[in-house]
């Protein structure tokens, strides 16, 4: 029997069983193609089933067989539970075996090679891992410890530092990469009503979140019309011209040439000698000239030549003078240099008014109205379009951020203590000096108040040094301990008791001496004469130099007037004794005359 199976794909119904340290039971799923000679197998089949230990080749655990398996088109599945024993190992690898036969037959033909067994990517429960869909039937969802409500619900005991979850951006083997943690993406436009992240107690009651947030709570549009497709308002065209502009022609400075002329020369010619050749002539000569038979039947005579004698007289030598030229100098008197000017052109200027129509006007009044901006009505259409750019690019700018929600009310941060032993408690105000805090407040460097709910902290010290710091509300909303009544609007300042209360100071009665250890103002009302807490805004100053400079300024009224009136006093008095002392002069005269006109 020639069978063989194709495109095979075995996979385990429960993930994560190659690391499992406590052995499960876990049946397998496999499906594959059965050919017969190249043909899709149709019917039934038998087939038997077994783990193997890739490494040694060994059997793990027993043989399972599965008889009459429907073969559609060559197509099968099979499901088989081998038990714990084949999984004792968690890391070790495994193959499986498969053996097929005929119906009613025992004859197996193993089927080669065997098949490498890998985790599923899809698990329904093991070790507490939950898988199901949601309503719909088409997402996943995935529960750790516990149902799964979500598409990833995990429950359980804290375990890293009493954390659930922990995620490990692990950089060994790219130490240059980023450090990033958790991403959380929105696909869409985030307002006030998408939250990040929410934060619940265990009766699921929202504790803070961190939530997105849009202008006007989400009624923000945009300008009716892109703003920019107006135009300029108003254009300005300027030609500023060009002035006459002066060049200078350098002209050419005079310059001189010489030449140098020739020296007289002189050519000899040396003639040539006389010369004679002598031709030695010929001598006379016979010749004799035979017939075809040999028969002499001529003679032949050449008398010869006479010696002769030609003679050349020669040439005499001669000689021939070039007288040369004298030298001679050339001047160029050059040019001298020229300005000349540029006409220019005189500046043009013109203005272009480019105004919206009504209906954008009126448009652009309605969006302003719409958004509480009514001031721009108010305006001119120039000056309404340029703010309402300014409003709409604003807008653009500031939408969409990351809000903190929180049932704290105020931002601190970790301060050490002077002394490590020292208590704190909710609503006390501290002293700071040098950075660390007291309940000391006389000569410290700024007065702070103890946070007991923050939404943010800063200076987080070390793990297991909570117990040296404390936190301090540097900006926000914190209760306070304060003695005596206090009324909405009082100033709050250290009681000078050192005991971490503060007493109010109205308004009116506040001096310039508070000023130094000022911790913030009342933002509620106590009729308590003992003690209450008060809500107190911190970190926000600006009112009370001028509330003092206001009383100082009443004082200073009020002392002028005592002045006044004194000095009228002053000038009333002055008068009376003036009057007096005419009065005493003329006593002193009459009494004079008396004691003149008495006997003696």
């Amino acid at each position: 029997m020639n069978l063989e199976i194709r495109s095979a794909v075995l996979s385990l119904a429960l993930a994560g069983l190659a690391v499992a340290q406590t052995p499960v039971v876990t049946p397998i799923r496999y499906q594959g193609r059965l050919t017969q000679a190249g043909l899709p197998r149709n019917g039934t089949m038998n087939f038997a089933l077994a783990i193997f230990d890739s490494a040694s080749g060994l059997m793990r655990g027993r043989e399972v067989f599965l008889n009459d398996v429907p073969v559609v088109d060559g197509l099968f599945t099979l499901e088989a539970d081998f038990g714990e024993s084949p999984w004792m190992e968690g890391n070790a690898p495994r193959e499986l075996r498969i053996r097929v036969a005929l119906p009613n037959s025992t004859k197996y033909v193993t089927l080669s090679p065997r098949q490498k067994i890998v985790p599923t990517p899809v698990s329904y429960a093991t070790r507490g891992l939950h898988v199901t869909t949601d309503a719909t039937g088409r997402h996943s969802l995935v529960g750790i410890g516990t149902g799964a409500k979500a598409a990833l619900h995990v429950k359980g005991p804290g375990g890293y530092r009493g954390h659930v979850a922990v995620f490990e951006n692990d950089l060994s083997e790219s130490p240059n990469s980023s450090a990033n943690g958790v991403a959380i993406k929105l696909h869409k436009k985030t307002n006030k009503d998408d939250n990040f992240v929410t934060f619940y107690d265990g009766s699921d009651t929202v504790t803070g979140r961190i939530e997105g947030f849009d202008l006007d709570n989400g009624d923000w549009q945009p300008p009716p019309f892109d703003i920019k497709s107006l135009g300029p308002v108003m254009e300005f065209k300027v030609d500023f011209g060009e002035v006459p502009t002066p060049f200078l022609d350098g002209g050419r400075a005079p310059s001189a040439s010489l030449s140098g002329g020739r020296l007289p020369s002189a050519t000899f010619g040396r003639g040539s000698l006389p010369t004679a050749s002598f031709s030695p002539g010929s001598l006379p000569s016979l010749s004799f000239t035979k017939n075809k038979i040999g028969v002499i039947n001529g003679i032949n005579f050449d008398k010869g030549s006479l010696p002769s004698l030609s003679f050349h007289p020669g040439s005499l030598p001669s000689l021939s003078f070039q007288s040369g030229s004298f030298p001679t100098l050339g001047f160029d008197a050059g040019a001298l240099p020229k300005l000349d000017f540029l006409p220019g052109r005189a500046p043009t200027f013109d203005v272009h008014f480019n105004l919206p129509n009504t209906a954008q006007i009126e448009a652009l009044a309605a969006w302003a109205t719409m958004h509480d901006v009514d001031s721009l009505i108010q305006l001119d259409p120039v000056s309404l379009i340029t703010n309402a750019i300014k409003v709409s690019a604003k807008g653009k700018a500031l939408n969409g951020g990351v809000v903190y929600g929180s049932k704290g009310a105020d931002y601190a941060e970790w301060l050490p203590k002077i002394d490590p032993k020292d208590k704190f408690q909710l609503g006390q105000i501290i002293g700071v000096f040098g950075g660390k805090i007291s309940l000391r407040t006389k000569g410290a460097d700024q007065v702070m108040a103890i946070s007991r709910m923050p939404i943010v902290l800063g200076n987080l010290p070390a793990d297991g040094e909570t117990d040296a710091y404390e936190k301090a509300a540097f900006l926000g909303q914190v209760p306070v301990l304060v003695r005596g009544r206090c009324k909405a609007g009082d100033y709050v300042v250290p009681s000078g008791l050192e005991d971490g209360t503060a007493i109010a100071v109205a308004p009116q009665d506040l001096r310039i001496e508070h000023l130094e250890h000022l911790l913030g103002r009342a933002w509620s009302d106590s009729d308590n004469e003992i003690y209450t807490l008060i809500n107190v805004v911190v970190g926000q100053r600006g009112s009370e130099v001028a509330t003092i400079l206001r009383n100082q300024e009443t004082k200073i009224g009020e002392l002028a007037k005592d002045h006044e009136r004194l000095a009228t006093e002053l000038v009333r008095s002055s008068e009376r004794q003036q009057d007096l002392e005419s009065r005493l002069v003329a006593l002193e005269a009459a009494l004079e005359a008396v004691t003149a006109r008495s006997p003696r």
